[in-house]
């Protein structure tokens, strides 16, 4: 699979410019854009992704697929996951879109679908915080953390960029070999520390609690109230 690199200065999100120039992109690669700043970088529900210049990967990667958008979501947070484990960061995947070091996030993950021409065009954001020191990091409005932070020096942009990009393609021809079976039961496993764990949940129409007891195929949490009903949760993030 070929995989196309573009680099913008500034851009309202790196998600948008991907949406707006889809009809440019062949149908057999995967355009990997960049940016040094986004003006209005976002996260889930259009909240604001503080997007700093030169400091952290703002990358989308777009490509035409008709596998499920939140099977890509799993592939990529596990991808995100091997990525800071090889630069010796351990993290955890919070469902359904975050990674988290000892409680503190790192990395979001934003995957948008949209027809383009009759075809599903895939769009998958990804802000990993990268050189951004304490300072930078305080003006995040929740625990945040960099890959500097944990590990005490900066990392090349570029070089970030670069072995992400090529370990998630690697992932993704390895998981249409075997139909996402293995990403399944890996995101699955990578989640397990949430089971039984107390949380609140605010969906689009109401804040429950309870504890997690299970996480299904299509990306859904199962909530157990303290009434004992379990509920369905789809699209909600989960505050821990």
């Amino acid at each position: 699979m070929n995989i196309r690199y573009y680099h913008i200065t500034k851009v309202t999100s790196t998600n948008t410019w991907a949406k707006e120039h889809a009809h440019e992109f062949a149908h057999d690669e995967i355009a990997a854009i960049t940016a040094d700043e986004q003006t209005h970088g976002r996260g889930r529900y259009a909240r604001v992704w503080h997007s700093p210049a030169g400091k952290n990967l703002y990358l989308t990667l777009a490509f035409y697929s008709n596998i499920k958008p939140f099977a890509l979501c799993q592939l990529a947070s596990l991808t995100l996951e091997e990525f800071l484990q090889i630069h010796g960061i351990t993290a955890k995947i919070k469902w359904p879109n975050d990674l988290l070091v000892n409680g503190k996030k790192i990395v979001g993950v934003l995957t948008e679908r949209q027809e383009v021409n009759g075809m599903a065009f895939i769009v998958l954001g990804i802000g990993l915080n990268v050189n951004m020191n304490g300072e930078e990091i305080a003006e995040i409005p929740q625990a945040a953390t960099s890959m500097f932070l944990e590990k005490n020096h900066t990392f090349s942009l570029d070089a970030v960029k670069q072995f992400y990009v090529r370990l998630f393609v690697k992932r993704l021809l390895e998981a249409q070999e075997n139909n996402f079976a293995d990403v399944w039961s890996h995101w699955q496993k990578s989640l397990n520390w949430m089971l039984e764990h107390p949380v609140c949940i605010q969906t689009h129409a109401k804040r429950l609690e309870g504890k997690v007891i299970a996480l299904d195929k299509e990306g859904n949490l199962l909530l157990q109230g303290p009434d004992g009903h379990t509920h369905t949760i789809q699209s909600a993030d989960v505050n821990l």
